[in-house]
Order: C-alpha cells, then sequence, then structure tokens
C-alpha cells in the first residue's frame, strides 16, 4: 500500500519540470501572506521573498479578513500550525472570505519543517508547468476520465488512473475518518501508524506493513492518498477538508496526506457535501479555463448549497494558478453564473428543452426495454444479467434525472431573452448518456440475441405488418413489423426477420438501420470477422457510440464469443470473434447492436458452425 515519496525527491520532480514560458509575470503584491502561528513564520516570510508578496501577522481569531484595509487583498493565504487551528475557525474564514468575495486557501502545517515543505512546492509551482492532463472519479455515479470523455469507473480504469501524473485529479465519493470509497477501492489518507487521542491503534492503518483498517471483501485495495501523482487533489466527500484539529479523532488525513506527498494543493469539503451537485466537473472547468485556484473554490461555494451553510476549502495557494486549456468563456454583463458549460452557453432554451423532452422520450422506451430483459433474466435465474440490468436502469434514472432538471430550470428562468444554464446540466445529461450507452453494451453481452430484439419493441403498439422480399442469406421470406409508442410522438420502431434465420434488424422508425453478414461456413477455433454496414444516419448527429457484437449458441443460447468497440457509425470497425473449439454444429445467432445517445439499432443473422469428424 505504501508509495509515499520523500520530499527531497518530490521538490526535485518538480524543478526538473519545464519552466513557465511565454506567459506575463504575475502580479502577486495584493495577494497576501497572513502568518497565524510563530512556528511558520520563518516559511511565510520567505515564500513571500520569493514570490514578491507581502507577509502580515494576523490573529486567526479575531476576523482580520473582514478588517482588512481598502483596497482589498486578490487573495489571502492563511499560514499556521495545524494542531493550533480548530477546525471552526478554518469554517468561520471560509465563511467570511466568500461573503467578503477574497479567496482564501490554507498552509496548515504539522511542524517548521513540512511548512517549508509546502511554501518550496507553491514556488515551484508558479514557476514550473504540471506535467499531466484533468482527469476526474466520480464513485457517486461509478464513472472516470478525462472530463469530456467520462467512462464507467471499472476498477482496471480506476487504478490507472490513481497511478497515472496528472494536472488536476479531482474525485468524489463517501468519505469518512480520512478514508474515500472508490467502488472496489479505497483512498486511505494514513501517513503513519493511526492513533486516535495520541494512542496507537492495535488495528488502526498503517502504511508501512501495508494495512488499511477500511479494507473488506469489497474494497479489497488500498490506496495511499499520499501517492497520488498529481498537483492538484481534489476530494470532494463529507468532511474531506480534514487538516484542522477537531474535525476527526484519528491522525488520518487525506488532505494532509496528499500534501505530505506531489500535491501543490488539495482541495476539500467542510461539513456536508450535495452528492447531486457535480463539482469535480465544475471544478476540472474553472481550472482548465485558467482560473486561479482560489477562484475555482470560490465559485465552487457560490455554486454548492448545502443545509450547514459550510462549503469547499482550499489548502494551498489560492493565487496559483494553470494556463487555460479551454477558450474563455465569453464576458457575462451580469453577475458571474457558477458552473456554466459552453454546452449550455451556446443553446437557447428551445434548442436545450427540445434536447432534454427527446432524451426523455428516449430513455422511457429503453427502460421499457430493460424490464422486458429483467423478466427474462429472473425466468433464467441469470444472476449476472440481473445485476447489469440493475446497473442499466440507475443509468436510465440518471439520464431522467439531468433532463428533468434542465427543464424545471428552463421553465424557471425569470428572464429567457438572457437565459444561460447553470451548474453545466448539459454537460451532465450527455455524461449520463455516454455511461447508458456503455452500459447497455455491457448487458448486451450478456444476453440472447433473440431476448434484447423482442424487448427492444415488447411493449409497443404493432401498427402494421407486410412482407418485403427474400432473405438474402436462404431466400426465405422477410416480415416487417412496425411499432408505435402511444406515450411518445414520433416513438416508432421498425423490425424485420426472416421465417427460417430470425430477427434481422430492430431500429427507430427515423434510423440508422445496422444490418450484420456472415458467408460461409466455419470449424471452430476459426476467426471471424462479420461484415457490418449501416443506413439511414443523415439525421444522426456523428458522435461516439458502442458497438457490441455477439454469438450466441442457437440451442443453449450460451454466449459463445462477444466483441466490442466504441465507435461511429460513420467508421464502424471490422469485428473479430474467435468461434471456440467446444461449440457444436449448427447455424448460431450472430448479432450486433449499436448503442448511441440513449438509441439502440439491431442487427442479426446465423452463422454456420460445422465440426468434422477429424475435429471432433
Amino acid at each position: 500500500m505504501s508509495n509515499q515519496p520523500t520530499r527531497a525527491e518530490v521538490l526535485d520532480a518538480y524543478r526538473s519540470l519545464p519552466p513557465r514560458q511565454g506567459e506575463p509575470a504575475a502580479d502577486l503584491s495584493r495577494d497576501v501572506i497572513a502568518c497565524g502561528d510563530e512556528s511558520v513564520r520563518e516559511a511565510a516570510l520567505a515564500l513571500g521573498r520569493d514570490l514578491g508578496r507581502p507577509v502580515v501577522d494576523v490573529d486567526v481569531a479575531s476576523g482580520w479578513l473582514s478588517q482588512t484595509p481598502t483596497p482589498a487583498p486578490t487573495s489571502v493565504l492563511l499560514m499556521a500550525g495545524r494542531h493550533t487551528l480548530v477546525a471552526e475557525t478554518v469554517r468561520e474564514w471560509v465563511t467570511s472570505a466568500t461573503r467578503h468575495e477574497v479567496p482564501v486557501g490554507f498552509v496548515l502545517a504539522a511542524d517548521p519543517a513540512e511548512a517549508e515543505f509546502q511554501a518550496s512546492k507553491i514556488t515551484l509551482g508558479h514557476a514550473r508547468v504540471p506535467a499531466g492532463a484533468d482527469v476526474l472519479i466520480d464513485a457517486v455515479n461509478g464513472v472516470c476520465g478525462p472530463p469530456d470523455d467520462l467512462k464507467v469507473a471499472r476498477p482496471e480504469r480506476l487504478g490507472a488512473i490513481l497511478d497515472a501524473p496528472w494536472r488536476l485529479l479531482a474525485i468524489s465519493g463517501h468519505s469518512d475518518l480520512g478514508h474515500m470509497g472508490l467502488g472496489s477501492l479505497v483512498l486511505c489518507g494514513a501517513t503513519g501508524p493511526e492513533r486516535v487521542d495520541g494512542r496507537l491503534l492495535s488495528d488502526g492503518c498503517d502504511p508501512s506493513v501495508d494495512h488499511c483498517r477500511c479494507t473488506t471483501k469489497l474494497l479489497r485495495t488500498a490506496v495511499p492518498t499520499v501517492g497520488l501523482r498529481a498537483a492538484v487533489v481534489a476530494l470532494m466527500g463529507c468532511g474531506s477538508f480534514d487538516l484542522a484539529v477537531g474535525e476527526h479523532p484519528t491522525t488520518n488525513s487525506m488532505c494532509a496526506s496528499a500534501l505530505n506527498g506531489w500535491a501543490l494543493a488539495a482541495v476539500g469539503t467542510l461539513g456536508q457535501f450535495n452528492a447531486d451537485f457535480d463539482a469535480v466537473g465544475v471544478l476540472a472547468a474553472h481550472v482548465a479555463e485558467g482560473l486561479s485556484l482560489g477562484e475555482a473554490v470560490q465559485r465552487l461555494n457560490r455554486a454548492h448549497r448545502i443545509p450547514t451553510g459550510y462549503g469547499v476549502a482550499l489548502a494551498g495557494d489560492p493565487a496559483l494558478r494553470f494556463p487555460a486549456r479551454t477558450p474563455a468563456r465569453l464576458a457575462d454583463s451580469g453577475a458571474a453564473v457558477v458552473g456554466d458549460d459552453a454546452g449550455d452557453r451556446l443553446q437557447t432554451p428551445d434548442e436545450a428543452l427540445d434536447l432534454y423532452q427527446v432524451m426523455i422520450a428516449r430513455s422511457r422506451t429503453v427502460e421499457r426495454a430493460r424490464h422486458a430483459l429483467q423478466a427474462v433474466a429472473e425466468n433464467g435465474l441469470d444472476e449476472d444479467l440481473e445485476d447489469s440490468l440493475e446497473r442499466l436502469g440507475r443509468g436510465c434514472e440518471q439520464v431522467q434525472s439531468a433532463a428533468w432538471d434542465g427543464i424545471g430550470r428552463i421553465r424557471g428562468a425569470s428572464d429567457m431573452e438572457t437565459w444561460r444554464m447553470s451548474d453545466g446540466v448539459t454537460a451532465r445529461l450527455e455524461r449520463a448518456v455516454r455511461r447508458w450507452d456503455e452500459a447497455f453494451a455491457a448487458t448486451a453481452m450478456l444476453a440472447v440475441g433473440n431476448d434484447v430484439y423482442a424487448a427492444l419493441h415488447t411493449f409497443l403498439r404493432l401498427d402494421d405488418a407486410r412482407a418485403e422480399g427474400a432473405c438474402a442469406r436462404c431466400g426465405s421470406r422477410i416480415q416487417v413489423f412496425e411499432y408505435d409508442d402511444p406515450d411518445s410522438a414520433g416513438g416508432q420502431r421498425v423490425a424485420a426477420e426472416c421465417w427460417l434465420c430470425g430477427p434481422m434488424r430492430e431500429s427507430a422508425g427515423t434510423g440508422p438501420v445496422l444490418a450484420i453478414t456472415a458467408s460461409g461456413l466455419h470449424a471452430p477455433g476459426d476467426v471471424v470477422r462479420p461484415a457490418l454496414s449501416v443506413r439511414g444516419t443523415s439525421g444522426e448527429p456523428d458522435g461516439t457510440g458502442h458497438l457490441a457484437v455477439i454469438l450466441n449458441d442457437r440451442v443453449t443460447d450460451r454466449v459463445l464469443a462477444t466483441f466490442h468497440a466504441e465507435c461511429t457509425l460513420a467508421d464502424l470497425p471490422e469485428p473479430m470473434l474467435t468461434i471456440p473449439e467446444d461449440t457444436h454444429s449448427d447455424l448460431h445467432v450472430l448479432w450486433a447492436v449499436w448503442v448511441g445517445q440513449v438509441t439502440v439499432t439491431f442487427a442479426g443473422t446465423r452463422l454456420g458452425v460445422v465440426r468434422t469428424v477429424e475435429q471432433a
């Protein structure tokens, strides 16, 4: 569990980074360093000299921030001893800073050596360009990845993210007593043997012996926060800003652990955290925009509404900023809008309303299909498929929740001419849609093709049935069925099946229509490369979706082989499936689904497999 770097290793790593070039020198003359403890005074003075910033002595309990002279400081960095500043005082400073619109950050050091270490990292942070991109882990909704390409948070993806270097690593999840659960992983805030009230715990966390008391059968792997290789670590969970005295009885501290490692700064919450607020996504957008860390956290506090009135706190320099990686937002003539997303800003209310209503209608249609598959899974006692369908149901709820939230905000807007969506609602909807698309593809690879085909229109009304040509594989008659969703305007679906080969295609009435073919006879062990084609895509956006190709045993319905890829309809890959050696001779069911924007299109055919005497 332990991978704690030495302080010399951390400082050497930052010194080796490329210097900032092409940027005007930052004027930090109004970014005040407030020294609240004699033990950190020397480090505070050295930091002030290095960065050209004023250093003042303050009484941390006297409300100094509200008594500052005019003009007010651009930001305030409070440096104090970690064990002398109580949690309630931190809350008062954050509340006062929010009220006076002055970004504030904290350096709360355990001793003078740690204060010097933190000050040295801050100095290097202003002079160097941190390596890596920005990445999110949203354990509440089960996704992770770059802000514009979130995927299902599988254990291997989480492990890869937590091992890699990043500029910003923003994590949200359930946190308690110096730990944060991330599905199958748990972040541990221990940097040494765990103590409570000075007493060593017999079963406490101890990274030196790779022990974390929060590991269980489900949370099998403990990842020490001190080893996270990110310049900024954001830990968005209840009470995750755990640096001050009185916040937790244990010596474990996720923020302190991160700051004792690679992190220049850590962001955490004071008190409760509203899990419905996309804090990690909003923070990533502000940092990518080029805002200082203090301004980014200040905007989070304006947007984050919780009953306690407490909010988000920064352990680090509020004046530190990184080069922008996205175009700056257009200036707003009125008050700043927190959490605004580029996609939201460019949409009119009518365009956004259309999008939300379409997604609600589509999610209702596919939810009916999920219920049909759920009944099949329960009858077949397929626990893996049942679990996957439950995850799919949660994904559908997230799509509908985001869409209804957007509709409510539009209808509640007082001025439709200057309407702008806050809190990145459209971005939240897009992430939920991507998660649902991936979840459906994963579910399909556990299911039976004929069941998926039928489920897509089971609860719809049959409007028309007709014969339409002959099957290209066997020459039998093709029957086409048109279905209508009585609860959704424009909710038609079209299905076609061959009298001999079975289901051939199933799609929305407006397309796209997918087709799959596989010619010839094949033997067990062969690699099959079926051909895919698509038509009716003129009205579809050229977005990325998920393709799943599955081979089912015709008799037992067993899944023999699968193929999965992320792709667009304009650039479908060539699937490759290996026929298992124990496959018996038959016309097995070969089928595919492409899922994008909560739209499913199905294609099916038969694959001839022949086991000869020599192979038996």
